[in-house]
């Protein structure tokens, strides 16, 4: 959830998702690969919230696409 600011959100392909406001904001399905980047002039501030399963390995994915 954006809080402050503006993002674009990105799946797979750098294929635009979503552009969100202040107040906005997007779910994504566990595994799902994407990056986001502000797009205002406004500090982004995000909320990020996660649940976890305890039968599924976590493994965040750096920039480079590598676990990270």
């Amino acid at each position: 959830m954006v809080i402050q600011g503006s993002a674009r959100f990105y799946g797979e392909g750098d294929v635009l998702l979503a552009e969100l406001g202040a107040q906005e904001g997007v779910v994504m399905p566990h595994g799902f690969k994407y990056w986001f980047e502000s797009s205002g002039t406004e500090p982004l501030q995000l909320l990020h919230v996660a649940a976890s399963d305890p039968h599924l390995k976590d493994v965040r994915v750096g920039p480079s696409r590598d676990a990270a």
